[in-house]
């Protein structure tokens, strides 16, 4: 009678389900970030985000040996950038680097000046204290960071939408054009998390 009770109990217990276009245990790229997943099998476990999810979003790659070879500010970048249907290529470039302050131009064009045609945002980070804005909305970022909402404002042109904060002896600041607030609160959120999970970029490596 035992032993009919643990073949019933057996046979009710189900299995993980996992549904993906990739073969059992292969790597599948995430849209946000391009970090890998892996995919259970058999019994295993659930998938496990991988840590290079928090590497910085692909569009900064082509930059990120200037920023670290020219600033010792711990460079914080975002993982996460909105993503829409038929959007445009997005370039990240460097307008601005120095030891203590970058600033990086996200574009639609790779020779793009921050022309309102061309500009879609702006990652920036610079050493000192935040000075809080005069309309800004205080927000809890990730690990607890205090930071400040600056909506978006339209006219003839749409500005950005900001979140800006201090962490580790610098401020930072994230803005997309006409952005959502939870667009660019995800944006810093996964900069802050990003940098502390990798050491910060430090040029040094540490």
């Amino acid at each position: 009678m035992a032993l009919l009770i643990a073949i019933t109990l057996a046979a009710c217990q189900e299995s993980p389900i996992v549904r993906s276009s990739a073969s059992s245990g292969s790597p599948t790229a995430s849209p946000a970030s391009g970090a890998a997943t892996e995919q259970p099998s058999g019994g295993a476990t659930p998938p496990v985000l991988r840590a290079e999810a928090t590497l910085p979003h692909t569009v900064f790659a082509p930059i990120l040996s200037e920023l670290e070879n020219q600033t010792q500010l711990p460079i914080l970048l975002p993982s996460v950038l909105p993503e829409e249907e038929k959007q445009p290529q997005v370039y990240a470039i460097t307008t601005e680097v120095s030891g203590s302050e970058y600033q990086v131009l996200l574009g639609f064009s790779p020779d793009c000046n921050g022309g309102n045609a061309c500009r879609w945002g702006e990652v920036s980070g610079q050493t000192g204290p935040l000075t809080p804005p005069e309309e800004g909305e205080s927000v809890t970022l990730a690990q607890g960071i205090m930071g400040y909402f600056v909506p978006a404002t339209c006219g003839a042109n749409c500005s950005d939408a900001v979140v800006m904060w201090e962490q580790n002896g610098g401020h930072y600041r994230v803005g997309l054009k006409a952005a959502k607030k939870e667009q660019v609160i995800e944006m810093a959120n996964s900069a802050i998390t990003g940098g502390l999970e990798t050491g910060f970029f430090k040029p040094d490596g540490g």
